[in-house]
Protein backbone atom coordinates (compact mmCIF):
# COMPACT_ATOMS: atom_id res chain seq x y z
CA UNK A 1 0.00 0.00 0.00
CA UNK A 2 1.29 3.43 -0.94
CA UNK A 3 0.04 6.41 1.00
CA UNK A 4 -0.15 9.87 -0.49
CA UNK A 5 2.29 11.66 1.78
CA UNK A 6 5.96 11.70 0.90
CA UNK A 7 8.76 10.51 3.17
CA UNK A 8 12.06 12.30 3.47
CA UNK A 9 14.57 9.57 2.63
CA UNK A 10 18.31 9.43 2.28
CA UNK A 11 20.69 6.77 1.15
CA UNK A 12 23.73 6.58 3.36
CA UNK A 13 26.88 4.68 2.38
CA UNK A 14 27.16 3.07 5.79
CA UNK A 15 28.46 6.38 7.10
CA UNK A 16 25.64 8.38 8.68
CA UNK A 17 23.54 6.93 11.50
CA UNK A 18 25.18 3.55 12.09
CA UNK A 19 28.64 4.82 13.10
CA UNK A 20 26.92 7.12 15.59
CA UNK A 21 25.00 4.24 17.15
CA UNK A 22 28.19 2.18 17.16
CA UNK A 23 29.96 4.89 19.11
CA UNK A 24 27.04 5.05 21.55
CA UNK A 25 26.90 1.33 22.32
CA UNK A 26 30.48 0.15 21.87
CA UNK A 27 32.41 3.16 23.16
CA UNK A 28 29.78 4.89 25.33
CA UNK A 29 30.96 8.26 24.14
CA UNK A 30 29.18 11.25 25.61
CA UNK A 31 29.35 13.13 22.35
CA UNK A 32 27.52 10.35 20.52
CA UNK A 33 24.79 10.27 23.18
CA UNK A 34 24.39 14.04 22.93
CA UNK A 35 24.11 13.88 19.15
CA UNK A 36 21.63 11.01 19.33
CA UNK A 37 19.48 13.01 21.74
CA UNK A 38 19.65 15.95 19.35
CA UNK A 39 18.62 13.59 16.58
CA UNK A 40 15.60 12.34 18.58
CA UNK A 41 14.63 15.89 19.61
CA UNK A 42 14.79 17.23 16.05
CA UNK A 43 12.72 14.42 14.58
CA UNK A 44 9.32 13.24 15.62
CA UNK A 45 10.08 9.63 14.83
CA UNK A 46 12.35 7.45 12.70
CA UNK A 47 11.38 4.91 10.07
CA UNK A 48 13.86 2.34 8.87
CA UNK A 49 13.55 -0.86 6.96
CA UNK A 50 15.73 -3.85 6.20
CA UNK A 51 18.23 -3.46 3.40
CA UNK A 52 20.19 -6.49 2.29
CA UNK A 53 23.37 -6.00 0.32
CA UNK A 54 26.50 -7.90 -0.58
CA UNK A 55 29.69 -7.76 1.46
CA UNK A 56 31.11 -5.11 -0.86
CA UNK A 57 28.02 -2.91 -0.83
CA UNK A 58 27.21 -1.29 2.49
CA UNK A 59 24.26 0.84 1.53
CA UNK A 60 21.49 1.27 4.04
CA UNK A 61 18.16 2.87 3.26
CA UNK A 62 17.07 4.97 6.17
CA UNK A 63 13.77 6.79 6.26
CA UNK A 64 13.77 9.90 8.41
CA UNK A 65 10.30 11.33 8.88
CA UNK A 66 9.76 14.73 10.40
CA UNK A 67 13.18 16.22 9.59
CA UNK A 68 13.24 19.71 8.13
CA UNK A 69 17.03 19.88 7.94
CA UNK A 70 19.81 17.42 7.32
CA UNK A 71 20.91 15.16 10.21
CA UNK A 72 23.16 17.13 12.58
CA UNK A 73 26.08 14.72 12.84
CA UNK A 74 29.32 14.04 11.00
CA UNK A 75 30.10 11.06 8.82
CA UNK A 76 32.72 8.34 8.99
CA UNK A 77 33.98 5.88 6.43
CA UNK A 78 33.47 2.74 8.48
CA UNK A 79 30.32 1.00 9.61
CA UNK A 80 31.03 -1.84 12.08
CA UNK A 81 28.52 -4.14 13.73
CA UNK A 82 25.86 -2.28 15.67
CA UNK A 83 23.64 -3.00 18.64
CA UNK A 84 20.54 -0.93 18.00
CA UNK A 85 18.75 0.28 21.05
CA UNK A 86 15.96 2.66 20.17
CA UNK A 87 13.01 3.22 22.47
CA UNK A 88 9.80 2.84 20.55
CA UNK A 89 7.19 5.56 20.32
CA UNK A 90 4.50 3.46 22.01
CA UNK A 91 6.45 3.34 25.29
CA UNK A 92 6.41 -0.44 25.16
CA UNK A 93 9.38 -2.67 25.90
CA UNK A 94 12.18 -1.46 23.58
CA UNK A 95 13.23 -3.90 20.89
CA UNK A 96 16.86 -4.92 20.38
CA UNK A 97 18.64 -6.32 17.38
CA UNK A 98 22.19 -7.60 17.48
CA UNK A 99 24.47 -8.22 14.53
CA UNK A 100 27.29 -10.71 15.02
CA UNK A 101 28.53 -10.60 11.43
CA UNK A 102 29.89 -7.76 9.29
CA UNK A 103 27.13 -5.33 8.40
CA UNK A 104 25.01 -6.68 5.58
CA UNK A 105 21.50 -5.90 6.75
CA UNK A 106 19.91 -4.10 9.67
CA UNK A 107 16.47 -3.60 11.08
CA UNK A 108 16.27 -0.45 13.17
CA UNK A 109 12.81 0.80 13.97
CA UNK A 110 10.79 2.82 16.41
CA UNK A 111 7.46 3.11 14.57
CA UNK A 112 6.01 0.60 12.16
CA UNK A 113 3.32 2.87 10.69
CA UNK A 114 3.47 6.17 8.91
CA UNK A 115 2.18 9.44 10.27
CA UNK A 116 -0.02 12.10 8.79
CA UNK A 117 3.01 13.73 7.21
CA UNK A 118 4.80 10.60 6.00
CA UNK A 119 4.13 7.11 4.75
CA UNK A 120 5.97 3.82 4.92
CA UNK A 121 5.77 1.56 1.89
CA UNK A 122 8.44 -0.89 2.98
CA UNK A 123 8.53 -3.49 5.70
CA UNK A 124 11.10 -5.73 7.25
CA UNK A 125 12.20 -9.02 5.87
CA UNK A 126 10.14 -12.05 6.71
CA UNK A 127 13.01 -13.63 8.52
CA UNK A 128 13.17 -10.79 11.02
CA UNK A 129 9.43 -10.54 11.61
CA UNK A 130 9.21 -14.23 12.41
CA UNK A 131 12.04 -14.07 14.94
CA UNK A 132 11.75 -13.60 18.70
CA UNK A 133 11.96 -9.82 18.33
CA UNK A 134 9.22 -9.26 15.79
CA UNK A 135 8.52 -5.83 14.40
CA UNK A 136 6.36 -3.49 16.39
CA UNK A 137 4.12 -3.28 13.35
CA UNK A 138 2.92 -6.81 14.06
CA UNK A 139 1.56 -5.58 17.41
CA UNK A 140 -0.60 -2.95 15.71
CA UNK A 141 -4.04 -3.82 14.43
CA UNK A 142 -5.73 -2.10 11.51
CA UNK A 143 -9.46 -2.14 10.90
CA UNK A 144 -9.98 -2.17 7.12
CA UNK A 145 -12.35 0.13 5.26
CA UNK A 146 -15.75 -1.37 4.50
CA UNK A 147 -17.24 1.81 2.98
CA UNK A 148 -16.22 3.43 -0.28
CA UNK A 149 -15.89 7.16 -0.77
CA UNK A 150 -19.25 7.32 -2.56
CA UNK A 151 -20.97 5.56 0.34
CA UNK A 152 -19.25 7.85 2.83
CA UNK A 153 -20.42 10.89 0.86
CA UNK A 154 -24.00 9.62 1.03
CA UNK A 155 -23.66 9.13 4.79
CA UNK A 156 -22.37 12.69 5.10
CA UNK A 157 -25.34 14.07 3.17
CA UNK A 158 -27.74 12.01 5.28
CA UNK A 159 -26.12 13.42 8.43
CA UNK A 160 -26.89 17.01 7.36
CA UNK A 161 -30.41 16.32 6.09
CA UNK A 162 -33.28 17.32 8.35
CA UNK A 163 -36.26 19.58 8.84
CA UNK A 164 -34.28 22.39 10.48
CA UNK A 165 -30.83 21.61 9.07
CA UNK A 166 -29.12 22.29 5.77
CA UNK A 167 -26.03 21.07 3.99
CA UNK A 168 -22.95 23.31 4.03
CA UNK A 169 -22.82 25.65 1.05
CA UNK A 170 -19.04 26.07 1.13
CA UNK A 171 -16.57 23.61 -0.33
CA UNK A 172 -16.03 20.40 1.61
CA UNK A 173 -12.94 18.20 1.48
CA UNK A 174 -12.92 14.54 2.51
CA UNK A 175 -9.96 12.46 3.61
CA UNK A 176 -9.90 8.76 4.34
CA UNK A 177 -7.91 8.50 7.55
CA UNK A 178 -6.72 5.80 9.90
CA UNK A 179 -7.13 7.14 13.44
CA UNK A 180 -5.24 5.56 16.36
CA UNK A 181 -7.04 4.10 19.36
CA UNK A 182 -5.74 2.31 22.42
CA UNK A 183 -8.04 -0.61 23.23
CA UNK A 184 -7.61 -1.36 26.93
CA UNK A 185 -8.66 -4.67 28.45
CA UNK A 186 -8.79 -5.22 32.20
CA UNK A 187 -10.60 -6.91 35.06
CA UNK A 188 -12.05 -4.61 37.71
CA UNK A 189 -12.26 -5.82 41.31
CA UNK A 190 -14.70 -3.63 43.23
CA UNK A 191 -15.66 -3.22 46.86
CA UNK A 192 -18.67 -1.09 47.75
CA UNK A 193 -18.19 -0.07 51.37
CA UNK A 194 -20.96 2.40 52.17
CA UNK A 195 -23.33 4.99 50.76
CA UNK A 196 -26.19 7.26 51.73
CA UNK A 197 -29.68 6.58 50.42
CA UNK A 198 -32.22 9.40 50.30
CA UNK A 199 -36.01 9.27 50.18
CA UNK A 200 -38.05 12.27 49.06
CA UNK A 201 -41.18 13.26 50.99
CA UNK A 202 -43.47 16.27 51.30
CA UNK A 203 -43.14 18.24 54.51
CA UNK A 204 -45.08 21.26 55.76
CA UNK A 205 -42.78 24.06 56.84
CA UNK A 206 -43.49 27.53 58.15
CA UNK A 207 -42.60 30.35 55.75
CA UNK A 208 -41.83 33.56 57.64
CA UNK A 209 -42.26 35.61 54.46
CA UNK A 210 -45.87 34.55 53.95
CA UNK A 211 -46.50 33.73 57.63
CA UNK A 212 -48.08 30.42 56.90
CA UNK A 213 -47.21 26.77 56.51
CA UNK A 214 -46.37 25.64 52.99
CA UNK A 215 -45.63 22.17 51.61
CA UNK A 216 -42.24 21.47 50.08
CA UNK A 217 -40.09 18.53 49.07
CA UNK A 218 -37.40 17.32 51.42
CA UNK A 219 -35.01 14.36 51.43
CA UNK A 220 -34.35 12.08 54.37
CA UNK A 221 -30.91 10.44 54.25
CA UNK A 222 -29.69 7.30 55.95
CA UNK A 223 -26.41 5.40 55.67
CA UNK A 224 -26.15 1.84 54.39
CA UNK A 225 -23.14 -0.48 54.58
CA UNK A 226 -23.64 -3.18 51.93
CA UNK A 227 -19.95 -4.21 51.78
CA UNK A 228 -20.41 -5.75 48.34
CA UNK A 229 -17.46 -7.38 46.59
CA UNK A 230 -17.65 -8.28 42.92
CA UNK A 231 -15.59 -8.31 39.73
CA UNK A 232 -16.30 -7.27 36.18
CA UNK A 233 -14.38 -7.93 32.99
CA UNK A 234 -13.79 -5.01 30.63
CA UNK A 235 -12.72 -6.28 27.23
CA UNK A 236 -10.99 -4.38 24.47
CA UNK A 237 -14.34 -4.25 22.64
CA UNK A 238 -15.86 -1.95 25.26
CA UNK A 239 -16.14 1.64 24.05
CA UNK A 240 -15.46 3.09 27.51
CA UNK A 241 -11.97 1.60 27.52
CA UNK A 242 -11.09 2.64 23.96
CA UNK A 243 -8.96 5.78 24.19
CA UNK A 244 -8.04 7.99 21.25
CA UNK A 245 -4.25 8.01 20.96
CA UNK A 246 -3.57 10.77 18.42
CA UNK A 247 -2.98 14.48 18.88
CA UNK A 248 -4.95 15.57 15.82
CA UNK A 249 -8.66 16.15 16.56
CA UNK A 250 -8.09 15.24 20.23
CA UNK A 251 -10.14 18.16 21.54
CA UNK A 252 -13.09 17.41 19.27
CA UNK A 253 -15.87 15.80 21.37
CA UNK A 254 -17.50 14.42 18.22
CA UNK A 255 -14.61 11.98 17.82
CA UNK A 256 -15.93 9.83 20.66
CA UNK A 257 -18.47 8.17 18.37
CA UNK A 258 -15.71 6.95 16.08
CA UNK A 259 -14.51 4.32 18.55
CA UNK A 260 -14.49 0.93 16.85
CA UNK A 261 -16.38 -0.78 19.69
CA UNK A 262 -17.11 -4.44 19.07
CA UNK A 263 -15.84 -4.12 15.49
CA UNK A 264 -12.31 -4.21 16.86
CA UNK A 265 -12.54 -7.99 16.61
CA UNK A 266 -12.38 -7.56 12.83
CA UNK A 267 -9.04 -5.75 13.05
CA UNK A 268 -6.13 -7.33 11.21
CA UNK A 269 -2.41 -7.24 11.71
CA UNK A 270 -0.55 -4.68 9.68
CA UNK A 271 0.90 -7.29 7.34
CA UNK A 272 -2.52 -8.87 6.74
CA UNK A 273 -3.98 -5.43 6.11
CA UNK A 274 -1.34 -4.69 3.48
CA UNK A 275 -1.99 -7.97 1.71
CA UNK A 276 -5.75 -7.52 1.63
CA UNK A 277 -5.96 -3.78 0.98
CA UNK A 278 -5.80 -4.02 -2.80
CA UNK A 279 -9.59 -4.19 -3.17
CA UNK A 280 -10.31 -1.87 -0.21
CA UNK A 281 -10.46 1.89 0.07
CA UNK A 282 -6.97 3.33 0.32
CA UNK A 283 -6.38 5.80 3.19
CA UNK A 284 -5.08 9.27 2.48
CA UNK A 285 -3.22 9.50 5.76
CA UNK A 286 -2.44 7.61 8.92
CA UNK A 287 -2.49 9.67 12.12
CA UNK A 288 0.37 8.59 14.43
CA UNK A 289 0.08 7.69 18.08
CA UNK A 290 0.95 10.59 20.36
CA UNK A 291 -0.53 9.15 23.58
CA UNK A 292 1.45 6.46 25.35
CA UNK A 293 -0.12 3.35 26.89
CA UNK A 294 0.46 4.68 30.42
CA UNK A 295 -1.71 7.75 29.72
CA UNK A 296 -4.25 5.59 27.89
CA UNK A 297 -4.49 3.20 30.85
CA UNK A 298 -5.02 6.13 33.21
CA UNK A 299 -7.81 7.50 31.00
CA UNK A 300 -9.39 4.04 30.84
CA UNK A 301 -9.08 3.75 34.62
CA UNK A 302 -11.04 6.97 35.08
CA UNK A 303 -13.68 5.82 32.58
CA UNK A 304 -14.06 2.46 34.33
CA UNK A 305 -14.34 4.12 37.71
CA UNK A 306 -17.02 6.55 36.52
CA UNK A 307 -19.00 3.77 34.86
CA UNK A 308 -18.76 1.50 37.90
CA UNK A 309 -19.79 4.40 40.13
CA UNK A 310 -22.95 4.90 38.07
CA UNK A 311 -23.68 1.17 38.12
CA UNK A 312 -23.23 1.08 41.89
CA UNK A 313 -25.66 3.97 42.35
CA UNK A 314 -28.30 2.24 40.23
CA UNK A 315 -27.83 -1.03 42.09
CA UNK A 316 -28.17 0.72 45.44
CA UNK A 317 -31.40 2.40 44.36
CA UNK A 318 -32.83 -0.90 43.14
CA UNK A 319 -31.81 -2.74 46.30
CA UNK A 320 -32.84 -0.21 48.95
CA UNK A 321 -35.66 1.49 47.04
CA UNK A 322 -34.51 5.06 47.54
CA UNK A 323 -34.89 8.13 45.35
CA UNK A 324 -31.36 9.52 45.59
CA UNK A 325 -27.90 8.29 46.47
CA UNK A 326 -24.75 10.12 47.50
CA UNK A 327 -21.37 9.64 49.20
CA UNK A 328 -20.70 6.29 47.56
CA UNK A 329 -17.49 4.73 48.93
CA UNK A 330 -16.29 2.49 46.11
CA UNK A 331 -12.86 0.88 45.85
CA UNK A 332 -11.79 -0.03 42.30
CA UNK A 333 -8.73 -2.18 41.59
CA UNK A 334 -7.73 -3.03 38.02
CA UNK A 335 -5.81 -6.21 37.20
CA UNK A 336 -4.64 -7.88 34.01
CA UNK A 337 -4.26 -4.68 32.02
CA UNK A 338 -3.64 -5.06 28.29
CA UNK A 339 -3.21 -2.27 25.72
CA UNK A 340 -3.69 -2.98 22.02
CA UNK A 341 -3.00 -0.26 19.42
CA UNK A 342 -5.71 -0.27 16.75
CA UNK A 343 -6.14 2.01 13.74
CA UNK A 344 -9.79 2.74 12.97
CA UNK A 345 -10.90 3.87 9.47
CA UNK A 346 -12.70 7.22 9.45
CA UNK A 347 -13.70 9.61 6.67
CA UNK A 348 -13.10 13.20 7.80
CA UNK A 349 -15.16 15.85 5.97
CA UNK A 350 -13.87 19.38 6.54
CA UNK A 351 -15.87 22.53 5.84
CA UNK A 352 -14.90 26.11 6.61
CA UNK A 353 -17.75 28.27 7.89
CA UNK A 354 -16.92 31.92 8.61
CA UNK A 355 -13.26 31.05 9.08
CA UNK A 356 -13.96 28.13 11.41
CA UNK A 357 -13.18 24.54 10.45
CA UNK A 358 -16.20 22.29 10.90
CA UNK A 359 -15.51 18.55 10.73
CA UNK A 360 -17.94 15.73 10.17
CA UNK A 361 -16.77 12.18 10.87
CA UNK A 362 -18.10 9.15 9.04
CA UNK A 363 -17.07 5.73 10.30
CA UNK A 364 -15.39 3.66 7.62
CA UNK A 365 -15.88 0.27 9.29
CA UNK A 366 -19.70 0.28 9.12
CA UNK A 367 -22.52 2.40 7.75
CA UNK A 368 -24.82 4.58 9.80
CA UNK A 369 -22.25 6.01 12.25
CA UNK A 370 -21.69 9.74 11.80
CA UNK A 371 -20.68 12.49 14.17
CA UNK A 372 -20.13 16.22 14.06
CA UNK A 373 -22.01 19.53 14.20
CA UNK A 374 -25.00 20.19 11.99
CA UNK A 375 -25.87 23.43 10.22
CA UNK A 376 -29.28 24.98 10.97
CA UNK A 377 -31.54 26.13 8.16
CA UNK A 378 -32.04 29.79 9.00
CA UNK A 379 -35.21 30.24 6.92
CA UNK A 380 -37.03 27.26 8.42
CA UNK A 381 -35.97 28.14 11.95
CA UNK A 382 -37.19 31.72 11.51
CA UNK A 383 -40.48 30.62 9.95
CA UNK A 384 -41.15 28.25 12.84
CA UNK A 385 -40.40 31.00 15.36
CA UNK A 386 -42.73 33.39 13.52
CA UNK A 387 -45.53 30.82 13.64
CA UNK A 388 -45.11 29.80 17.27
CA UNK A 389 -44.37 33.20 18.84
CA UNK A 390 -47.78 34.87 18.32
CA UNK A 391 -49.60 31.84 19.68
CA UNK A 392 -47.45 31.89 22.81
CA UNK A 393 -47.84 35.64 23.23
CA UNK A 394 -51.62 35.49 22.81
CA UNK A 395 -51.87 32.61 25.27
CA UNK A 396 -50.00 34.59 27.92
CA UNK A 397 -51.96 37.78 27.25
CA UNK A 398 -48.94 39.87 26.33
CA UNK A 399 -50.49 41.13 23.10
CA UNK A 400 -53.82 41.97 24.69
CA UNK A 401 -53.27 45.72 24.93
CA UNK A 402 -51.55 46.28 21.57
CA UNK A 403 -53.03 47.22 18.22
CA UNK A 404 -53.07 44.82 15.25
CA UNK A 405 -50.05 46.46 13.64
CA UNK A 406 -48.03 46.37 16.86
CA UNK A 407 -49.10 42.79 17.52
CA UNK A 408 -48.02 41.78 14.02
CA UNK A 409 -44.67 43.48 14.50
CA UNK A 410 -43.98 42.04 17.95
CA UNK A 411 -45.56 38.64 17.46
CA UNK A 412 -44.43 37.71 13.93
CA UNK A 413 -41.80 40.00 12.42
CA UNK A 414 -39.58 40.40 15.46
CA UNK A 415 -39.40 36.65 16.30
CA UNK A 416 -38.68 35.90 12.62
CA UNK A 417 -35.80 38.37 12.48
CA UNK A 418 -34.36 37.26 15.81
CA UNK A 419 -34.50 33.57 14.94
CA UNK A 420 -33.04 34.15 11.48
CA UNK A 421 -30.19 36.25 12.87
CA UNK A 422 -29.40 33.74 15.60
CA UNK A 423 -29.32 30.87 13.11
CA UNK A 424 -27.12 32.74 10.65
CA UNK A 425 -24.75 34.53 12.98
CA UNK A 426 -23.39 31.59 15.00
CA UNK A 427 -23.94 28.36 13.10
CA UNK A 428 -21.13 26.58 14.86
CA UNK A 429 -22.52 26.96 18.37
CA UNK A 430 -26.12 26.35 17.35
CA UNK A 431 -25.11 23.24 15.42
CA UNK A 432 -23.21 21.88 18.41
CA UNK A 433 -26.19 22.46 20.68
CA UNK A 434 -28.49 20.60 18.30
CA UNK A 435 -26.39 17.40 18.50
Amino acid sequence: MQLSHAVFSGVCLGSVALPLLSQLVLRCRREALFKLLCLRSNSRFIHTCSSSSSSSSRNTLIYLAGWSTSPPFTTNSSAPSVLSFLSNHFHLEPSRWTSTSPFTSATLFTRPLSSSSSSSSSGSSSGTSNGPHELLASKCRVLPFSLSREEADREWRRHHEGLFTSQPSSATTAKASLLPFWCIGTEAHLTLHSAQIGRDYIASRYNPMTRRYEPRWETMWHTVVPNWRYSRRWSTETEETQVYGGSKYRNDPALGRMRPGEYVRQAQTYSEYLRGSADKEQPDRMVPFRLGPAEAVEAARQAVRQSEHRNAEQQLLRTYGGDRVRLVSLDVQLAGLTATPVFSPVFVFKTRVRGTSMRTYVAGFRSGITSGPIFPNAVRVAATAAAVAPVALLATGVLGGFSWSASLLLGVCLPYLLAYGAARCDMAQVGTLLL
